[in-house]
């Protein structure tokens, strides 16, 4: 399913690519009819992978790549299409992945969360809303920025917990505990 979902979401960026595409700036069915479906999907797979006992932590990480990269082409469409400020949504983790590199607690490990789980489909929701031609402009412009304002602060929550994780660590280390 996860090949699936690449491959709808490839189809697309290719929509949007198109040389008509290119010149209009509008939403299209084109680019939407195969985004939505893409993102659809991606409520579903983990559910099969996990009732027909076919999931594997490889496999988890594919999905959660391929959810990154989908939403990291979608949002460039509707930067082009509605806002560019819809490409938070899709560079929020490689921007992330990147702070690690810089800051080594937001390496840490992170356990499976609800809240993540959540807002990660509310955001495909919000893509999938936002590239919908008949939706008023107004209203997806208004779903795109509460999408990133859920985003932002889910990914704030996560660095809080690994800095003060890196904290608690440092500070055990030393044999003293900071104060909380």
């Amino acid at each position: 399913m996860t090949f699936v979902r690449a491959v709808l979401a490839g189809c697309a960026f290719a929509a949007a690519l198109r040389p008509t595409s290119l010149h209009d700036r509008r939403r299209t069915w084109a680019v939407a009819g195969f985004a939505i479906p893409a993102l659809v999907l991606d409520a579903v797979d983990g559910l099969v992978a996990r009732s027909t006992g076919t999931s594997h932590p490889q496999g988890a990480r594919l999905d959660m790549e391929t959810d990154a990269a989908v939403l990291l082409g979608l949002t460039v469409v509707l930067a082009r299409t509605l806002t560019p400020n819809a490409l938070v949504i899709g560079a929020a983790r490689y921007v992330f992945v990147a702070g690690s590199l810089l800051r080594p607690a937001w390496a840490g490990e992170l356990g499976p969360s609800r809240r993540r789980r959540i807002i990660a489909g509310l955001q495909g929701t919000a893509l999938g809303v936002a590239l919908a031609p008949p939706v008023p402009v107004p209203l997806a412009h208004t779903v795109i920025g509460a999408a990133e304002v859920l985003l932002l602060w889910s990914f704030a929550s996560d660095i809080t917990l690994l800095e003060r994780r890196a904290a608690r660590e440092c500070a055990a280390d030393e044999g003293t505990l900071p104060a909380s």
